[in-house]
Parts: C-alpha cells; structure tokens; sequence
C-alpha cells in the first residue's frame, strides 16, 4: 500500500508496487521498501525474466525492539531551519525549542531540516511542544513529517494509517508506518518544538564496498591471520560516538571530527594543511585493532599517514603516546590510494591493542581529510 494524493484529500489507496531486478549474472540489487512491513511470509512474484525465472536474493530484517532504538548520535550540525529565532534557533531543538511559527506566519510554513546522513528505518518519534504567546483559535500543535531517502530522491508526506497528514500525538509515537530516509523535515502548526529522540534504524546495504584497485585482500593476507577479530568497532555503525572523535583542528562545521566515519556524506577535513594535523579515536575500553578502512574526504586525500596509540593516563599523568611500529621494529608509514572514489583497505600487522589511535597526515593531495572505519574487536584479555 501506498498513499496517493487524490485532489486534497491524501486518502490511502491500493498501488502495486513493482521492483527492479539484476540485469546479469553477478551484481547486486538492492531495493528497500517505502515502509515497513510485519509478516511471517513474504512472497516474491516475478513479473518480467529473462531466460528462466530464478534468484537468489536476502532480507532486511529487524527485531522490534532493535527497530524502535532512538537513533544516536544527533548533533546541531545535522540541523538546519528556514526560520531562525534569535531567541530559540533550530541549534536548541534538543535542549530548549526550536521557535518554528509565531503569529505572523502561516501554519506549516517553516521548517526543520535533520540530515542522518545514510538511510535509516525510521520507527518512532518523541517531540515537545511548547506553548509561546498562544492565541485563542489560531494556534494548532499539530506537525508534520516530510521525507526523502538515497532510493526515493523526492520528498514524501508522511500520513498516518487512518490518512492524517497533521499529527498532533506528542510524547512518544510509534509510526504506523516505518520508512526510510536520510533527511526528514518536521513543520509545525504553531509554537516551539523540542526533540526529545528519533529511533529506528540503520539500513545496511548489501552492495560490496568498491575497494581500492590494489588493495590487500582481505581473505588471503588479513582474515588469515586475524580471523577472530576483522569486525567494524564502530565509526560508520556512530557505536563510536560524537565526544570520542576530535583533531587538531576542522575547516567548518561540516567537515568537524564527527564526520570522519567511513561513508559519511562530507568527512573530516582539517583547517590547515601540514604535518601538525591528527584524527584520534577514542574507544569505550580497551579494543584490539586488526585493520583500517580509508575514504577520502570531499576531494581532500591521504597519501601517506602514520599511526599513534595511547591509554588511559594514570593519577593525572599527561597521557603519552606510541608509534605504531612493523615486525622489523621500524615506525610504520602506510601508503594509501590516489583515487578518491574508492576504500582503502589497511591491515594492522601487527595488530594494536590500545584505549586511543592517532591517525597522523604525512601526505597528501589538495588537503588534509578522511573518513575511516576501525576493524578489530574488543580486548577480552
């Protein structure tokens, strides 16, 4: 099912929805479902083939509780807004409100603006209103939610099951109908509004990341040697939250520390170009680290970089770093990709066992940036 808007009236109404397949032997499609759906069967109807009707295929799938997890972290540089208060800008929708229509303006009007970046299955919400200068007859707390996601560029009214565009269920909301998106947009009738928390989750695509040509292989040189530990920790996955990445320094908002994780839309970027620039990590506790995965950062590219590991100070000691060094004893210098359009694959070998990793720029092209993910595993030891 899918709502169609019939004249002004946004009633529900049956559509068939038909999906794309592959056009040959090996790659890989991916299609995500506008919303999600609850069953014990799910059933595949071919409509066209080629040759003979076969797949092979896998689901995307979702407990619910995993599926109603408020999604962490978001931070004001993922905010943006058509209408700023000096008083409550859209940078206070967490902690005070954001002033989105006063008097003067029309319903809905404005808007608030939440870039998550990748796309997520969006499950609940939880939003504050906050009554400011209300006037008898005028005022409205109702809300609406607008969409888009990677697979559905353009943007999407949500409409509840009994076909509600104006939602006005504040608190917590479980939807009634889950979908995915990497942007939302949240207009209000009237007053301030405050988020309080947005939960779904990550879709993870099936499509194999388009590693560097020359990369090291993995399953030959890497998983060999380190086949109980060749997992993400958790910059890409945000398990590694905002308050534990930080560098020397970032040339805005949008290329801050935060955005340093593998296949974030904009990536680290540092606001000087020399070898005085870092990109550190800090872990929960204690991890082992087997490998690295690079990306460039807009059109900023490492070329060549060291490594740097720490732990935690002891009685207020000033924390003391370590260079990574290889089996010979000698400081490590990797040497990374010239194409910014790729990931880069970096086995540790040795491997690291430290709290802290210190990415350190030694070269580059254009300017100093990245975007990574950490492979290893927690340190039960």
């Amino acid at each position: 099912m899918q709502f169609l808007y019939e004249n002004d009236n946004y009633a529900p109404k049956q559509v068939e929805q038909i999906f794309e397949g592959n056009m040959d032997h090996n790659s890989i499609v991916k299609n995500i479902l506008p919303y999600s759906v609850t069953s014990d069967i799910l059933r595949v109807i071919p409509v066209t083939w080629q040759n003979d009707i076969c797949l092979r295929l896998d689901v995307i799938t979702g407990i619910k509780a995993d599926c109603l997890t408020p999604i962490e972290p978001i931070s004001i540089e993922q905010v943006s807004a058509t209408k700023e208060d000096i008083n409550y800008p859209s940078s206070y929708v967490f902690t005070s409100c954001w002033l989105g229509t006063e008097l003067d303006d029309q319903p809905f009007e404005n808007w608030l603006q939440l870039e998550l970046y990748q796309d997520y299955l969006i499950t609940a919400v939880n939003f504050d209103w906050i009554e400011y200068e209300a006037k008898s007859g005028y005022e409205t707390k109702a809300y609406r939610i607008s969409y888009k996601s990677n697979t559905q560029e353009e943007w999407h009214l949500y409409i509840d099951q009994d076909a509600n565009q104006n939602i006005t269920t504040y608190d917590y909301l479980e939807l009634d109908h889950p979908f995915t998106a990497n942007t939302l947009r949240i207009s209000l009738g009237f007053g301030c509004l405050r988020i309080n928390s947005i939960s779904g989750f990550a879709i993870k695509g099936v499509q194999p990341p388009n590693y560097c040509e020359g990369s090291v292989e993995m399953e030959d040189q890497f998983l060999s040697i380190y086949d109980d530990c060749p997992f993400p920790i958790g910059l890409e996955s945000v398990k590694v939250k905002e308050n534990q990445l930080t560098a020397s320094s970032s040339i805005d908002v949008y290329h801050s520390p935060n955005s340093g994780r593998l296949n974030h839309l904009y990536g680290w970027q540092a606001e000087f170009n020399n070898q005085e620039q870092w990109f550190q990590i800090q872990f929960d506790q204690r991890v082992i680290m087997t490998g690295l995965l690079l990306q460039a950062s807009d059109n900023c590219n490492l070329r060549r970089f060291a490594l740097q590991f720490s732990y935690p100070s002891v009685d207020n000691n000033e924390m003391m770093f370590y260079d990574y060094k290889n089996m010979m004893n000698s400081i490590q210098e990797f040497m990374a990709s010239d194409s910014v359009n790729c990931t880069e694959r970096v086995p540790l070998i040795p491997y690291i066992r430290a709290n802290y990793l210190k990415v350190l720029p030694l070269e580059w092209d254009n300017c100093i940036g990245l975007r990574m993910e950490v492979l290893g595993c927690n340190d039960k030891g």
